[in-house]
C-alpha cells in the first residue's frame, strides 16, 4: 500500500506503527469489541501500482481468524486507485518553430493508468488555457472527441475504461502580422483530486508547450524623401530587424527582394 500512499501517524486505541508495519495488542473481554481507525493519503502523483491492498495477520495460535497466508476476504481490503495522465505535444516539435500564417496543431493524449474506470458521473478530464496563444494566434474551431471551447480555453471530459488512451487534437494559425508576445505558450491542466498528473502551474514535459515564432520587420526609406530632379543622387535604405524569437541563420536566413523596374 505504501508504495501509492503515506500513512497520516493517526491510529488511536494505542496501535503503534513502525514503517511499513500497523500493530495492535490489548485486552478483549467477552463480546467485547475495539475498532482501531487509521488513514492513508494517496500520493500525488501516484507512482505505485495503483491499488492500495493490504491484510490484517493474527499470530498462530492466538485464535485470530486472519492467520499468514489466509484469503479470507475479510482479511485483507483492496481499494483501487483513479488516476490519468495527460501529454501535450506541439506540431512543429515542442519547442518549436514557426513564421506568421503557419498552423500549429496540439495533441492531448489522455490515458486511464490507473486501476479502476472513469465514468460519464465521474469523467477524466482537462482544461486548456489558451491565453498565451490567443495574442499570437487564433483558434481553428477543429477539436475532436466532443471537446469544447469557450474563450480562452479548450476542455474535455469523458467516460476512460482502465488502460484506454482518447486522443484530443486541435490547431491555431499564428496571425500575420503577429502583434503578440511572439511565443505560444499552454498547458493541460487536470482539476485538484481528478488523479491527473497535470496540476496548474506544472511545467513537468508532457503537460506544457512552448512554441516561439519567428518574425522580421522590412523598413525602406528614400534620402531624400522627394522631390529630386535629373543628375540627383536617391540613397535607399532598407532595414531588416528581427521582433520575433528565433534567430535566423545563413541556413534559414531572413530576405528580402526589391524590384527596381520603376
Amino acid at each position: 500500500m505504501l508504495d501509492d500512499a503515506t500513512y497520516n501517524n493517526d491510529a488511536d486505541q494505542g496501535a503503534t506503527y513502525v514503517d511499513p508495519t500497523l500493530a495492535w495488542s490489548g485486552a478483549l473481554a467477552v463480546s467485547q469489541t475495539v475498532t482501531i481507525t487509521y488513514s492513508v493519503t494517496v500520493n500525488s502523483p501516484d507512482q505505485g501500482n495503483h491499488s492500495l491492498v493490504n491484510s490484517v495477520v493474527t499470530p498462530p495460535d492466538s485464535g485470530g481468524g486472519c492467520p499468514v497466508g489466509s484469503t479470507d476476504p475479510t482479511c485483507t481490503v483492496t481499494v483501487p486507485v483513479q488516476s490519468y495522465t495527460v501529454t501535450k505535444t506541439a506540431t512543429p516539435a515542442n519547442p518549436g518553430t514557426v513564421n506568421p500564417g503557419d498552423t500549429v496543431t496540439y495533441t492531448i493524449a489522455v490515458k486511464n493508468t490507473g486501476e479502476a474506470p472513469y465514468t460519464a458521473s465521474h469523467p477524466a478530464t482537462f482544461i486548456d488555457n489558451m491565453s498565451g496563444v490567443l495574442d499570437d494566434a487564433r483558434y481553428n474551431n477543429d477539436a475532436d472527441q466532443g471537446a469544447t471551447y469557450a474563450v480562452p480555453a479548450l476542455s474535455w471530459s469523458g467516460a476512460l475504461a482502465v488502460g484506454q488512451t482518447i486522443t484530443v487534437t486541435y490547431s491555431v494559425t499564428v496571425t500575420n502580422p503577429d502583434a503578440g508576445d511572439h511565443k505560444l505558450v499552454n498547458a493541460a491542466v487536470a482539476p485538484p483530486g481528478s488523479g491527473g498528473n497535470c496540476p496548474v502551474g506544472s511545467s513537468a514535459p508532457g503537460c506544457k508547450t512552448v512554441t516561439n515564432i519567428q518574425s522580421f520587420t522590412v523598413t525602406k526609406t528614400a534620402d531624400p524623401a522627394g522631390p529630386v530632379h535629373p543628375g540627383d543622387t536617391v540613397t535607399y535604405r532598407v532595414t531588416l530587424a528581427n521582433t520575433g524569437l528565433v534567430a535566423y541563420s545563413a541556413a534559414d536566413p531572413a530576405s528580402f527582394t526589391d524590384d527596381l523596374s520603376a
